[in-house]
């Protein structure tokens, strides 16, 4: 289940703050939102718009069009935490982002094809 059934709650377009829905949901399927007070922090998931690097905190902000949202969600359910994440974009964006995107998501390969020998 992705995100204890978190994720498939939104549509789009979406608003900040989605927190309430997720929090709502993960209660629903008996799990808990690991960041909400962790050490304080306000909210039930994590979002990063565009130059935030991680563990946003969600605000009042609209998405705008060329966005690019990444939505990190955290489950504790029996005893175990689970993390996802998932990176959007909103609207019309430009090929680069939509590459960059499609290249994090490929499986990774290995660097070194062989292995070297220094003796």
């Amino acid at each position: 289940m992705f995100g204890c059934g978190a994720m498939e709650q939104w549509s789009f377009p979406i608003h900040i703050p989605p927190t309430i829905q997720v929090h709502e949901a993960m209660i629903e399927r008996g799990a808990y939102p690991s960041p909400y007070n962790y050490y304080n922090f306000p909210k039930s998931v994590c979002t990063s718009v565009n130059e935030v690097i991680c563990h946003g905190i969600p605000d009042a902000r609209e998405l705008q069009n060329g966005d690019i949202i990444n939505v990190d969600i955290t489950a504790y359910l029996n005893g175990f935490h689970g993390d996802l994440n998932e990176t959007f974009t909103v609207g019309f964006t430009f090929p680069t982002p939509n590459q960059l995107l499609s290249w994090t998501t490929l499986p990774p390969t290995p660097v070194l094809s062989q292995t070297i020998s220094y003796s």
